[in-house]
């Protein structure tokens, strides 16, 4: 990926929390660029070259100008990935907030309610990854080819061929199209506004609206579902085909009846952080591609 050679991080001091494969790459580019780096929840054996390692977050948050969390945020916890250091725990809590310094820098995925208002409280600047649309669109690829590797591992029957539905045609809803489409499958997309139909339409994608997804259900060999709402419902888990299987790769709760789905005997996978789970040197290197101009431009004087 390109990369600008005239970007600079000399003389920032940054906190890496958290995290995984994706995490160390970014850290990487950190170091190129010159800022100093704390890792936290990683072994000290991991860290690249350079970057200083710190037994919890509490003990150099203080001397933070930014702490970059997991683009996975936190669970309802307020604890944040620590893939690499199984059984540590960091929290975002008040304990840890308040020992930033009014004005640093906190970088996540996506914050829930109450790490958003803790930041408020403590004057800490939010930064949500998941509103930037450069992550959103290079994200989408490894994203799809996660889902798409899933479900070839759990159909009996090959994607060539089969009847796919995806629900919703936003960023991975496009790139699900187009893989499923040049591996062979029939594709249909299910719409939610005209734009939506007439992006659809212009790729030559057969779309649907939701009112519909019920039916196509039944002639469907695997349901992709991308909308964070809740469509694929008990109806249309009921009439889907024995064997036939749903991955939802939707954020926090999905989009998918996963209760219904298990007392119906349909399969169903809740598939979260694909990019990291499936590509993750990709991944990291869509993180160390766009992170650090987001940092050089929110630090600038």
């Amino acid at each position: 990926m390109a990369r600008s050679m005239a970007l600079s991080l000399e003389g920032r001091t940054l906190v890496v929390a958290g995290g995984d494969e994706r995490e160390l790459a970014l850290a990487e580019r950190l170091l190129e660029l010159g800022a100093g780096v704390w890792m936290v929840g990683f072994p000290a054996a991991l860290l690249p070259p350079g970057a200083h390692f710190a037994p919890d977050l509490a003990s150099v948050a203080d001397r933070a100008e930014a702490v970059l969390c997991p683009l996975s945020g936190t669970d309802p916890q307020g604890a944040i990935r620590t893939v690499m250091a199984q059984g540590m725990r960091i929290l975002l809590d008040d304990g840890v907030l308040e020992r930033l310094r009014s004005g640093t820098l906190l970088v996540i995925g996506s914050a829930r309610p109450a790490l958003k208002a803790a930041a408020a409280r403590h004057g800490i600047r939010l930064i949500e990854l998941e509103k930037d649309e450069e992550i959103a669109v290079l994200n989408a690829v490894p994203t799809a080819e996660g889902a798409v590797q899933l479900a070839m591992s759990n159909l009996r029957v090959t994607l060539h061929g089969s009847r796919t539905v995806v629900v919703g045609y936003g960023r991975c809803g496009q790139q699900l199209c187009r893989v499923l489409g040049a591996l062979g499958a029939s594709v249909q997309a299910v719409v939610f506004h005209r734009t939506e139909w007439a992006r659809a339409w212009a790729a030559g994608v057969a779309a649907i609206w939701p009112h519909e997804l019920a039916s196509a259900a039944g002639q469907a060999d695997v349901i992709f579902n991308t909308a964070p709402a809740l469509v694929v419902t008990e109806e249309v888990l009921r009439r889907m085909k024995p064997q036939a299987l749903v991955v939802d790769i939707a954020s926090d709760a999905g989009g998918t009846d996963f209760e219904a789905a298990s007392r119906l005997g349909v399969q169903a996978i809740h598939a979260l952080g694909l990019p990291g789970r499936v590509a993750p040197r990709t991944a990291g290197a869509i993180l160390a591609q766009v992170v650090p101009g987001i940092l050089a431009r929110s630090l600038a004087p």
